[in-house]
């Protein structure tokens, strides 16, 4: 934050006096520590000059001169704080940013739901000018955000899959892989009516693994019958979709579930409807996060370790730090299949005929 103030103090954007910090820490999206840390260091270095109950003002001879070089930084940009992050991503995203400083990279991050609309190429446009760096890592990326970046040069890595055929590097799960592999898993222990819950929010990922769905289906058994919900990402959406669904003709009887975090409302909700997992439904989480071992059954789901994902982003920021934009390959990774004890087979004409008579 300190380097990106001073070269906004040096173009001028803040006049002779900065705002306060409780301003700078919302117009930075960081925490007013952070905030009073930059402004610490920008005191020290004699730029600029505090006074009790007054704004700092700029001390204009003790810029010091710009370096055309660009620096050796790295930023992250995300949409929700890290406190509302899956863990395993704020695993992975604690083993990155150790990777980065071990090799002396500026490693920042920038959140902002402001940045990741339809219509936000102006605070885009912005922010890339007021955070030089050799590449952005762009979490949870929209369409739109993804294709921005692309169409203006700006050399980025999408942790995740690009959505549309948007040429950027990528790091990610092979979706495609893993929901193939679980519906065939539920499909050979007899299942025929089967569900993919995922989240309602457009994600590379999430194409690529509605799609892997319905092909292993259809190519498996042509008289089974997939259904897809698309709950947004809380508690009650979940539950509404799979009220829905379970109580429709379809009737599910094995889950494929999107994250972690569907998979505990799920089986809660199930638990709650005195269905039992596995004897009435089958269970499977497409992701890992270090609390599911912990619930009973132990779930069926995908591993892959946050140190793993973390080298896998590292190397390729690596390689676009190294030859700039214009890159475009797809780093994926497969998981290892953990068969826990969520899945078992369907249950039996008359158990079915009794799940149906309490609906």
């Amino acid at each position: 934050m300190a380097d990106t103030l001073r070269e906004q103090l040096r173009a001028g954007t803040w006049g002779t006096t900065l705002p306060g910090e409780r301003q700078l820490a919302k117009h930075f999206s960081v925490s007013r520590k952070t905030a009073s840390k930059a402004i610490a260091m920008l005191r020290a270095e004699g730029v600029i000059r505090t006074s009790r109950g007054k704004s700092s003002a700029l001390v204009t001879e003790k810029i010091p001169p710009r370096n055309t070089k660009a620096p050796d930084r790295v930023v992250l940009l995300l949409p929700d704080p890290i406190d509302q992050s899956r863990p395993f991503m704020v695993y992975w995203l604690n083993n990155l940013t150790t990777l980065m400083h071990n090799v002396g990279v500026d490693f920042e991050l920038v959140i902002g739901w402001r940045y990741f609309g339809r219509n936000a190429d102006r605070s885009l446009q912005q922010l890339v000018d007021s955070h030089p760096a050799k590449c952005w890592i762009l979490v949870r990326s929209p369409c739109s955000l993804q294709q921005w970046f692309a169409d203006n040069g700006v050399p980025a890595v999408v942790a995740g899959s690009p959505l549309d055929d948007i040429k950027l590097p990528s790091v990610d799960l092979d979706h495609r892989a893993i929901v193939r592999h679980a519906a065939l898993t539920l499909l050979r222990e007899g299942h025929r009516r089967l569900a993919y819950v995922f989240e309602k929010a457009r994600f590379g990922g999430t194409v690529i693994g509605e799609q892997a769905f319905r092909e292993t289906i259809a190519d498996y058994d042509s008289s089974a019958t997939p259904g897809i919900c698309r709950p947004s990402m809380n508690a009650a959406s979940i539950i509404n979709e799979l009220r829905r669904i379970h109580n429709s003709s379809l009737r599910p009887t094995a889950y494929m579930m999107g994250n972690s975090f569907s998979y505990v409302t799920a089986l809660s909700w199930f638990n709650s409807q005195q269905l039992l997992v596995p004897g009435d439904i089958s269970l499977i989480s497409h992701d890992e996060d270090p609390f599911l071992p912990f619930l009973h059954p132990t779930p069926a789901r995908y591993a892959i370790g946050s140190a793993k994902f973390a080298n896998a982003l590292y190397k390729a920021v690596r390689r676009v730090m190294d030859h700039g934009s214009g890159l475009d390959f797809k780093e994926l990774i497969i998981p290892d299949y953990i068969k826990g004890a969520s899945v078992g087979p369907p249950p039996s004409a008359s158990r079915e005929a009794e799940i149906f008579r309490r609906r």
